[in-house]
């Protein structure tokens, strides 16, 4: 009888360490979770701030892209380096972005001649 109690007691103790073994994963696994999670929310934080420069850099080229459409279109022409500034906002702009709302101001300008710098 007292070799059935050892072996009860043996097999409890078996079933407390494996419940201790379970019970400290679950925690790591827990504190692993949460590590995630907050990382996850710092990569939305990044991406709202992201979205953010996008949206102000894109109204910043909308905005100087209309600033050289009325310097431009009321000089009548540019020069080289004029045009490839005006291409260089302009494409960036798009890639941004852009909606096409100063496509037509864009096309306008590259029609302008192109006065030779001396």
């Amino acid at each position: 009888m007292s070799e059935l109690r050892i072996g009860e007691i043996v097999g409890a103790i078996g079933i407390i360490v494996t419940l201790f073994k379970v019970f400290d994963f679950y925690h790591k696994s827990m504190a692993s979770i949460e590590s995630i999670l907050k990382r996850v929310e710092k990569l939305e934080e990044c991406a709202e701030d992201e979205n953010l420069m996008k949206t102000a850099t894109q109204a910043m080229l909308h905005d100087r892209l209309i600033d050289l459409y009325q310097t431009f279109k009321e000089r009548g022409k540019m020069s080289m380096i004029d045009r490839q500034r005006i291409d260089s906002v302009y494409k960036s702009y798009k890639a941004f972005g852009g909606n096409g709302a100063l496509e037509q101001y864009y096309e306008e300008l590259m029609k302008l001649p192109t006065e030779v710098v001396k």
